[in-house]
């Protein structure tokens, strides 16, 4: 008979290796709140476990001890129970967010992440989580001005002791690829240029940082200067839509 130290992931084991002899428990592992478990075959016993420490005799021709670590049961349980995740795109070329909660376990808040690849994420914004809850709780969230053609989003859930879990990556198509637009100057002093790629007519509706419509209309699908004197000084969106109502494009342009 041959013993065998083994380590998994930082755990030691102790298997015990034979070709003739077969071993098995004689008695009831000293362990609390067990989660290992016992491996045999026609060569080998495995006992195991993760966290604490517990020792379990074997039978044999000699007496062999298995040592491993018990995990603590609550470092098992989630922060949160997450229902669902989803976006869509709004009419005013914005991404509506919403997520809904089953239970929360000292859930401090969201950090709502988004990319342009699906790769490199940055936060957008953070929602207040509920702290312990044990019914649904849903949340909702708008990026005002996602990025061109696809934008990745996904939440960082973030607990009060400041341990984290990202939840699945959703992708919202935010634009219809194609036509692209070049606004200049920005920042800008009094008006813009916006140079169109192709040739169709398009609408441009431009936001403040509120979210609320300051100005819109039609242009030829040419080269047009828009005046926009009347503003105050501040960020605003603009937003590009072809004829028929399709979001294309949103540009955060500087009023100064």
């Amino acid at each position: 008979m041959k013993n065998a130290i083994c380590t998994i992931f930082g755990v030691f084991f102790l298997l015990s290796l034979s070709p003739d002899l077969s071993f098995s428990q004689d008695t009831i592992p000293n362990i609390v709140n067990a989660t290992g478990g016992h491996y045999s075959n026609t060569t080998a016993q495995l006992d195991f476990s993760v966290g604490e420490v517990s020792i379990t005799p074997l039978s044999s021709a000699q007496n062999i001890i298995s040592v491993g670590f018990l995990q603590p049961p609550f470092a098992a349980t989630l922060a949160i129970s997450l229902i669902d995740f989803t976006g869509t795109l709004t009419p005013a070329g914005q991404v509506a967010l919403s997520w809904s909660t089953e239970q929360e376990i000292n859930n401090n808040h969201f950090d709502v992440e988004r990319s342009a690849d699906g790769i490199s994420f940055v936060k957008l914004l953070t929602v207040a989580g509920s702290g312990n809850s044990v019914i649904q709780q849903d949340y909702k969230a708008i990026d005002p001005s996602p990025f061109n053609n696809v934008t990745y989003y996904r939440l960082k859930q973030v607990n009060n002791d400041g341990s984290f879990t990202y939840s699945r990556v959703i992708a919202i198509t935010t634009g219809t690829g194609g036509t692209s637009f070049v606004v200049s100057p920005n920042p800008f002093a009094t008006s813009i240029n916006i140079r169109p790629s192709g040739q169709k007519p398009f609408l441009v509706k431009i936001y403040d940082m509120g979210g609320r419509l300051v100005t819109q209309n039609n242009y030829p699908g040419a080269q047009t200067s828009i005046d926009l004197s009347a503003l105050a000084s501040g960020m605003y969106f603009l937003r590009l839509y072809s004829k028929d109502g399709n979001f294309i494009q949103s540009i955060k342009i500087t009023k100064q």
